[in-house]
């Protein structure tokens, strides 16, 4: 029985099992699960209590002001497409860590039940123009740019 059914059906008072035909019929006509008269506002505030909670982690990590350094004083394109491929492979292998340490939550009175959620993330590699002491490199359409800024960011949400 997946999560949204079983929390209506608890609503309505079962629980751990299928419901009976008779059971149904009761809560097809807006009756408890028992046969008694539904309160509303009651299976409202349950269906809303017993509702799983989403949990939403942002973090934006950039690369340390010694990796934009190294990148924009090199002395050749191959080396500026080597830090940056380097920078590119350590993002992708710490957010494939934060998936695996940060993709799931603890339950129970001991936290010793443990559910998996689904993890997204996305990286930018963003260019950014701040001009200094007027030096600035072109890209290939001619654009001035001085450094190199990423960032990484990322969504859990735990079901």
């Amino acid at each position: 029985m997946d999560g949204a059914r079983k929390r209506f059906l608890a609503a309505y008072g079962v629980s751990g099992r299928d419901p009976t035909a008779e059971q149904l019929d009761h809560i097809k006509a807006g009756r408890m699960a028992s046969g008694v008269t539904a309160n509303a506002a009651e299976v409202q505030w349950k269906l809303a209590a017993t509702k799983m909670p989403t949990a939403y982690l942002e973090m934006v990590w950039s690369a340390d002001k010694s990796v934009s350094a190294a990148w924009a004083l090199a002395g050749t394109e191959s080396e500026r497409a080597l830090i940056q491929h380097a920078h590119r492979d350590a993002t992708e292998f710490a957010m494939a860590y934060a998936t695996d340490v940060l993709g799931h939550t603890r339950r129970g009175a001991d936290g010793d039940r443990v559910e998996t959620g689904a993890t997204a993330w996305f990286s930018v590699m963003h260019f950014t123009s701040r001009p200094t002491a007027e030096i600035a490199r072109t890209d290939d359409q001619g654009q001035p740019y001085t450094e190199c800024r990423p960032a990484a960011c990322s969504e859990n949400l735990s079901s």
